[in-house]
C-alpha cells in the first residue's frame, strides 16, 4: 500500500491529476519515500519511520537547500538522496552544503550521486 499526499506548488495545480508525492514500501519492510514536485510541507514534515528518501532540490520548482535541510532534519529518514537538483536556471543546488547542512548528529546519512 502506498500513500500520496497531493503537492501544492502552485505552477503545478493547472494539472487535473497534481503532483504527487509518494511513501512505497520495500519487499523487505523498509520505508521509501519519493518526493515529486514538491516544496516544504506540513505533510513532508509529518513523515516518520522513513528508511531511504529521495529529496528534490530545484529552484523555483522544489525546495531550496535550506528548505531541503530543514525538513530532512525533522522527519528524521535514516537515509537521503537529494535528486533532481539542476535548477531552473541550469546551475545545480549545492550538494555539499546540504550534506553537510544536514549533518551526522541526527544519524541521517546522506548519499550524494551524480543525476546529471
Amino acid at each position: 500500500m502506498s500513500t500520496a499526499i497531493i503537492c501544492t506548488q502552485p505552477h503545478h495545480q493547472q494539472s487535473s491529476q497534481g503532483q504527487r508525492e509518494r511513501l512505497y514500501p520495500h519487499p523487505q519492510g523498509q520505508r521509501l519515500y519519493i518526493s515529486g514536485d514538491t516544496e516544504d510541507t506540513p505533510e513532508l514534515r509529518a513523515l516518520r519511520d522513513i528508511d531511504v528518501a529521495f529529496v528534490a532540490m530545484n529552484v523555483p520548482y522544489t525546495m531550496t537547500v535550506a528548505k531541503a535541510v530543514s525538513a530532512v532534519r525533522e522527519f528524521r529518514p535514516k537515509a537521503v538522496y537529494p535528486y533532481h537538483y539542476r535548477n531552473a536556471d541550469g546551475s545545480f543546488a549545492d550538494l555539499e552544503t546540504f550534506k553537510r547542512q544536514v549533518g551526522t548528529d541526527l544519524g541521517i546519512e546522506v548519499r550524494l550521486r551524480k543525476w546529471y
